[in-house]
């Protein structure tokens, strides 16, 4: 939740790749977290290597993910909050610019 608007950062890709060691398969929402987070680095590729317009897609599956994350612990989030109350000043969006033109 405390990366979802910077997925290029360190810490959202940290946190992505941890999804197979928090997350066994003993549950329906537990196995959809580990396939919505393969599906969301397979996007983030596709977009990387400009074979796809993913962004929205990707998003759009966080999204997804963040909510069956919720769902796991308890935790009373829905899909418009997950998307729309992250915070994100302008100086943090220029310094995700230049790290992905660079």
């Amino acid at each position: 939740m405390a990366n979802r608007a910077y997925p290029r950062s360190w810490d959202y890709v940290v946190a992505l790749n941890r999804t197979d060691l928090e997350f066994d398969k003993d549950s329906k929402n537990k196995k959809a977290v580990l396939k919505l987070g393969r599906h969301i680095w397979i996007y983030s590729m596709l977009e990387k290597c400009h074979l796809s317009n993913g962004g929205a897609k990707r998003v759009d599956l966080l999204v997804e993910l963040l909510h069956r994350m919720a769902q796991v612990f308890d935790y009373d989030f829905d899909k418009t909050h997950i998307k729309n109350s992250s915070y994100s000043p302008m100086a943090h969006g220029n310094v995700e610019d230049e790290h992905r033109f660079n």
